[in-house]
This record gives C-alpha cells, sequence and structure tokens, in this order.
C-alpha cells in the first residue's frame, strides 16, 4: 500500500493531534526566525526555535518533541549539515518522530539522511515563483484549508527551488510546476518515523504567503503526529528495504 491512510480530522484537532512538540532548527537570520515563529504560532503550531544545522549533534535534547523542522537556507553558507547533525535526526526518528526538511537539505546531498529522504534530487532553479497543485494523495491534515493549486512568491538564496522527484513507495502530496515530475511537498513513514520534503528554500517569501505558511504548518502538524498515528505503513517492500539499508 502506497501513501498514508486518510483519517477525519477537523481543523480544530490539528493541534491536538499534533501534541504541541516541534523543535524548529534556526535559520542563522534572526529576523526570518522571529517571521517564522509568528507564522508557524498564527497557524497553531506550538514551536520551539533551536539551534542550527552546524550546532546539532548527539547531545542536542530533543526530549518531548514530537516533530523537528531541519530547516537550512539562510544559514546555508555558514554551515555544514554534518555526520552528528544527520545521525541525530535518524535516531529522532527511530524515536517515531517526524522530520521535515527544505530545498537547501537536499541540495546538499547529505549521504547519511539520504536513504531516509522520500525524494531524489535532480536540479535547481532560481525561478521568482513556484505553482503548487494538490494531488489525488489527499491528507486531511496536511490540506486543510487549502485552495486545490495556487501560485507563490520564491525567496531566492543562491537558488529558489529544487527538481525533487518521489521514491517509489513515497506520496506527493503537492506537485511542483518545476517539471512534469516534480514534487513540490512528499512524504512517508521510514526509520520509525515520518519524513517530508519541501522543495522551495521556504524563506521570507515562502512564510509570508498565507498558503505556503499553512501549508508548512500543516505539515509540522503532519510530522508531529504520533505511532500509531494518522498515516498507515507503507508496503512491505519499501520497509524491507529501508531496514537492508539501516
Amino acid at each position: 500500500m502506497k501513501g498514508f491512510a486518510l483519517i477525519s480530522l477537523s481543523l480544530a484537532s490539528l493541534s491536538a493531534l499534533a501534541s504541541g512538540n516541534v523543535y524548529v532548527m534556526s535559520s542563522g537570520n534572526d529576523a526570518f526566525d522571529n517571521q517564522l515563529m509568528s507564522s508557524l504560532a498564527s497557524n497553531g503550531v506550538n514551536a520551539t526555535l533551536g539551534v542550527r544545522f552546524g550546532d546539532l549533534n548527539e547531545s542536542t535534547d530533543l526530549t518531548g518533541f514530537s516533530a523537528v523542522y531541519a530547516q537550512y537556507n539562510y544559514n546555508w553558507n555558514l554551515d555544514s549539515i554534518t555526520a552528528a547533525a544527520q545521525n541525530r535526526l535518524i535516531s529522532f526518528l527511530g524515536t517515531g518522530g517526524g522530520v521535515v526538511t527544505n530545498e537547501w537539505v537536499m541540495w546538499r546531498q547529505p549521504s547519511l539522511l539520504l536513504p531516509y529522504m522520500p525524494t531524489t534530487y535532480q536540479s535547481y532553479r532560481g525561478a521568482t515563483e513556484a505553482t503548487f497543485t494538490k494531488t489525488t494523495a489527499d491528507n486531511p491534515t496536511i490540506n486543510a484549508g487549502l485552495p486545490d493549486s495556487f501560485t507563490f512568491s520564491l525567496t531566492n538564496l543562491s537558488g529558489s527551488e529544487s527538481h525533487l522527484v518521489a521514491k517509489e513507495g513515497a506520496t506527493t502530496f503537492y506537485r511542483s510546476d518545476h517539471a512534469a515530475d516534480a514534487a513540490g511537498l512528499a512524504g512517508w513513514d521510514v526509520g520509525g518515523g515520518r519524513v517530508f520534503n519541501f522543495s522551495p528554500v521556504m524563506g521570507e517569501l515562502e512564510i509570508a504567503d498565507p498558503n505556503m505558511s499553512r501549508l508548512l504548518a500543516n505539515t509540522l502538524n503532519a510530522a508531529a503526529v504520533p505511532e500509531p498515528g494518522a498515516f498507515a505503513a507503507l508496503g512491505l517492500g519499501v520497509l524491507v528495504l529501508l531496514r537492508r539499508r539501516k
């Protein structure tokens, strides 16, 4: 079975479902971090601002958090995605947590994390806007309050959006107009938890857009669903493959 099981959720139930504990890795840009945290709060996400990617390691305490927004954008030229940071996220997944990433993470191709990512990186572009279109893989948490298709401005941080293609067994929730096979948002269950990839850099212009800011908040809520939760397990073939990769 591919993708995630559908469940009936009201908008009012989203925050309770997410258990209100999301760890947001800092972008390294204070003004943007303030914008992001304000946006998440206004969209019902109980988030805590944490360390930058370069400072994440096995000693970073993620106790009590259900999801991590592995944000990497304004700090792309300041922080590397270290092995220690990757191992911390992998161990967090092993506890049933969720991880959400953005464009620069996939562009960096962090080797330890790649088997856990629901997409593969193809290329990137410097477009000024993108259009996301909902796929048939409807999910009431992720799609809540959003139109079937919307166009938004892209932040350019030495590039604005990656061409990501969903792996076999992953679910594409929104297509991007970047290419015919481009996933704007894709996710899957993996490593004991859940991982979602966004194709844009998710900077100030995306967060200023009401649809994209809502989509990020919805995705963080979905990532924070504890196991067993709203998402069904993937097919046995994918599970066996991931076990072999450990």
